[in-house]
């Protein structure tokens, strides 16, 4: 059987809803489908999770719905996983879970994030983790110590705290297994070893961490029962796979070009590079994230938490004035509306911030604005300020990259709309590029996948033969001027609103309405 007659069923497992798509050896798309499952936010807000077996349900809808679109399932050779991360949650000894998981989403351990800032410099964090991670409530240390001093029972209860991806595969075949990049902030990211002394500050043992492999191995095979649930062949390999950004990266690097960087739309959105600088140096650019990538390459990046949430907020709440259930919002129409609107938004300008920031600002008091409302100002104004406003929070992040790369390839279901791009070249002042695919979580996964299965002799091979690039948008000259001054506008009015944000956190804890 030639390898384009052989295909690889991938799984995204996304912040709400799951997505599973076959792809064959070369890269295409034979057929997908997707499952949904919800976030449940509680205590003003502070609180959001998610029930484990909702997830493994999503999976199991989007499975069935990508098989019945494809009539050649004997021909999948295996699954293989990509999956959000710093969404954490234990399990006991009958590995079954013991608490809700915590989401990236979630920020009641500000106040641990904060003491571990406190009681390690940037240099031990570094030399403990590997990495330069910038502590906040999402990361794992932060969370153990929350659940340590509030949830302890659980904690002496625990065999492993996991995350999304470890759960889905222990549904599928029976075994436990993360990856070094996903347990990145709790496993050092050079020698794979946990980090003993920041578990031992959060309170708990590095038992907690399960083992730990390469992505493209072979973690497991299908049990009988996963594969009566899925439809599936008994013993079909299972490969560990990767998180949902370096996953997504591997699906949109096009090999063939100098200075590649990335735009990973999604609810969030990350924007960075590949380098092949791997010092050990920390980088003064602060709020950024330097991870250990495959082949001698670093991650250096940053994620904005409100990207396409932003947008999907938007046209909920105010183009649709709150939806009707049942009823598909076309963003595309709203993206038209928007795009009648000259650049600029007539002096609008919005903060994206909905739910906190993460990159460069790591605050999580930060709220969304609108500034400059105006009474000529009308629906579309306000679609197109978002849009703009996103464009600028990943200018902030861009800035402080080592270097600003040649082209910047994105992918995701914001890719598609073809206005959003090229405000973000208009702003970022670089080419935007789009993959044929959206998925690129999938299709980073298919890669993996091939080069675990020896389609390819390396995974810049399968990388190289399985990713193709699309339109390309580039800045347009015309609009540097008006965009330089309105994100001077944008970084201004956040400054300012530091001290607003802070209070109103304290009146939020304090209970005041």
């Amino acid at each position: 059987m030639k390898m384009s007659d052989r295909s690889i069923l991938t799984l995204d497992i996304g912040s709400s809803s799951c997505k599973a798509v076959v792809i064959d050896g070369s890269g295409r798309e034979m057929a997908s489908g997707s499952g949904e499952y919800p976030v449940y936010f509680a205590e003003g807000q502070t609180f959001a999770e998610q029930e484990p077996d909702e997830i493994w349900q999503g999976v199991c809808e989007a499975v069935g719905r990508a098989l019945a679109r494809y009539s050649g399932k004997g021909r999948i050779a295996a699954i293989s996983l990509s999956s959000q991360i710093s969404s954490h949650f234990l399990v006991g000894t009958d590995n079954r879970p013991l608490t809700r998981i915590i989401t990236w989403m979630d920020s009641r351990a500000n106040d641990q994030a904060e003491r571990m800032k406190q009681s390690f410099t940037p240099e031990q964090l570094f030399f403990h983790l590997g990495a330069e991670l910038p502590p906040g409530s999402s990361w794992p240390i932060p969370k153990l110590s929350w659940l340590s001093r509030y949830r302890p029972a659980e904690v002496e209860l625990a065999r492993y705290m996991v995350q999304p991806k470890e759960w889905v595969l222990w549904k599928m075949t029976g075994e436990w297994m993360t990856d070094l990049s996903s347990a990145r902030g709790a496993v050092h990211q050079q020698t794979g070893e946990p980090a003993d002394v920041l578990l031992a500050w959060a309170g708990v043992s590095r038992e907690l961490i399960p083992p730990v492999g390469e992505p493209h191995q072979t973690a497991g095979t299908l049990t009988v029962e996963a594969s009566e649930l899925l439809g599936l062949a008994r013993g079909l390999p299972v490969m560990l796979g990767w998180n949902d950004l370096n996953a997504a990266i591997l699906g949109t690097v096009d090999w063939t070009r100098k200075g590649f960087g990335f735009d990973i739309t999604g609810t969030s959105e990350h924007i960075g590079l590949l380098t092949r600088d791997s010092s050990g140096v920390l980088s003064p650019h602060h709020g950024i994230n330097k991870i250990p990538f495959l082949q001698g390459y670093q991650t250096v990046y940053g994620v904005t938490s409100s990207g396409g949430h932003a947008f999907k907020w938007y046209a909920e709440q105010i183009a649709c004035r709150g939806g009707k259930p049942g009823v598909a919002i076309d963003f595309g129409q709203i993206a038209e509306q928007a795009a009648a609107i000259e650049a600029g938004a007539d002096g609008l300008i919005f903060l994206p911030y909905l739910n906190g920031e993460r990159a460069p600002w790591w605050n999580p008091h930060a709220r969304g604005v609108f500034f400059g409302l105006h009474f000529s100002h009308r629906r579309p104004h306000l679609a197109r300020a978002v849009l703009e406003g996103v464009g600028f929070a990943l200018r902030s992040i861009l800035e402080r990259l080592p270097y600003v790369p040649s082209v910047l390839v994105t992918a995701g279901g914001a890719s598609k709309l073809g206005l959003w791009n090229q405000i973000k070249a208009d702003i970022l002042g670089v080419p935007v590029s789009r993959t044929q695919t959206t998925e690129a979580g999938c299709l980073g996964a298919a890669v993996l996948a091939a080069y675990g299965l020896g389609w390819y002799g390396s995974l810049e091979e399968a990388g190289t033969r399985m990713v193709r690039t699309g339109e390309e948008y580039t800045p347009r000259p015309q609009f540097k001027a008006l965009y330089d001054e309105s994100y001077g506008l944008f970084t201004e009015l956040y400054l300012s609103l530091v001290e607003l944000y802070q209070k109103s956190a304290n009146r939020r804890d304090e209970g005041v309405s």
